[in-house]
């Protein structure tokens, strides 16, 4: 057959193959987007690989971001082979994130067509020959036959994970005794290392949306770390919750998880196939705002609120205190002060952030349709901080103005 090209992140690897009916995608994992970018190759043809996590993280993470990309940018519907129950498990999981936007004013939260418009669902018999655009595909338990005019090409499942046994990389943090912020990602799924922070101070570590990039540049040894929290559940923001997690469990620990109580029912669903052992593996905190203070380990006090974006199951913004220092991290937000007055909601308004010393704050590409912060918006928000250091994360642009957090530093 043609062209194959290998694309890999962590333990996780991708094959794209050149055929008659075009390119084919076999596998996928979390930045997949940003490498195919790099290759200018967006094959609207993809084998879904028998859902599957391990120590390697997931294999079907990613989806979301090449959905996007589609619905937004490329304009062109995805087509999915792979046998009924598995379509229908990844229709299901998409369904958590993809339909989801603001409404025109971006006050509401409403259902888009986005999926349905996009999703071209091509069901395949297990261990059943079917054609396809003059291919003949086979899909069994083992892997994948794909024939053309070109000849014979056969994928394993397990080719698509690194079989080879590597230590894991280690994050090498040091906090000094008052609370601080090591920045591990300031981008989003588009563009850079996605947004990720570690919270703490001396040997508190508790890392907020822990990326799918772990194995390229280090875990926290599970000794140091006191717990993941998760935002919300865009894929950019749940991707390393398995790689952390079978660390875990490959130290027959379990790990602690603090999210609201609603974006943990749903990422629940999102990793369904591995329910039993997320349930038997992880201790849930639930942090939703109506909890109030949350004491956490080293005196330090997590507060949360429901920050303003497309999701229903919520997205948490917050502030971390101990007895010097108050820090802030706005989570994925549409911050315009005429929405909170419209609302009525004072959790989404400058004045949640008026006690804090340093606010990391999201925000996004000069688009005001965005669900995202729109630059002048948030310069505008720091007009009003005006005893608050304010620095902003979440994109891959350069705005003036405004303080851009940097990568691998301690706040």
């Amino acid at each position: 057959m043609g062209d194959e090209i290998v694309l890999s992140q962590g333990l996780l690897r991708v094959k794209i193959i050149k055929t008659d009916a075009g390119y084919i995608r076999i596998g996928s994992f979390p930045d997949i987007l940003k490498r195919l970018r790099k290759t200018n190759i967006q094959p609207y043809i993809i084998i879904l690989a028998p859902f599957k996590t391990g120590d390697f993280g997931d294999k079907r993470l990613g989806e979301e971001f090449i959905f996007w990309d589609s619905i937004f940018f490329k304009k062109q519907r995805l087509r999915y082979i792979a046998p009924r129950e598995i379509l229908k498990k990844f229709y299901d999981i998409l369904n958590c994130t993809v339909p989801w936007d603001l409404d025109d004013e971006r006050i509401k939260i409403i259902r888009r067509e986005w999926l349905d418009e996009t999703f071209i669902p091509c069901e395949i018999p297990w261990d059943q020959e079917k054609v396809l655009e003059n291919l003949f595909i086979y899909y069994s338990r083992e892997g994948v036959e794909i024939r053309d005019s070109r000849g014979r090409y056969f994928v394993k499942w397990n080719e698509l994970i690194e079989t080879r046994k590597r230590e894991r990389p280690l994050l090498d943090i040091k906090f000094k005794d008052e609370l601080s912020v090591y920045v591990v990602g300031s981008g989003n799924g588009f563009l850079g290392r996605t947004s990720s922070f570690i919270v703490g101070k001396e040997d508190v570590y508790y890392w907020i949306d822990p990326p799918g990039d772990i194995w390229d540049f280090g875990f926290t040894s599970s000794n140091r770390l006191d717990g993941i929290i998760i935002s919300h559940n865009h894929e950019d923001h749940i991707a390393g919750f398995p790689l952390i997690l079978y660390q875990y469990i490959s130290e027959n620990k379990r790990l602690k998880v603090y999210t609201a109580e609603s974006i943990w029912a749903v990422l629940l669903q999102q990793f369904d196939y591995s329910r039993g052992l997320i349930e038997r593996s992880t201790e849930f905190f639930d942090i939703s705002p109506y909890k109030g203070d949350i004491v956490l380990r080293g005196g330090v006090v997590l507060k949360t609120r429901w920050s303003h974006h497309c999701l229903p199951s919520g997205t948490l913004g917050f502030k971390f205190y101990d007895k010097k220092k108050c820090i802030g991290i706005s989570g994925d937000t549409k911050y315009r002060e005429d929405i909170s007055e419209d609302l009525g909601d004072v959790a989404i308004s400058y004045r949640w952030f008026l006690d804090t010393d340093i606010l990391f704050h999201e925000v996004d590409k000069p688009s005001r349709h965005s669900v995202h912060t729109f630059p002048e918006d948030l310069y505008n928000l720091k007009k009003r901080l005006t005893r608050t250091r304010v620095l902003y994360y979440h994109t891959g642009f350069s705005f003036k103005n405004i303080e851009r957090v940097q990568e691998n530093s301690i706040y």
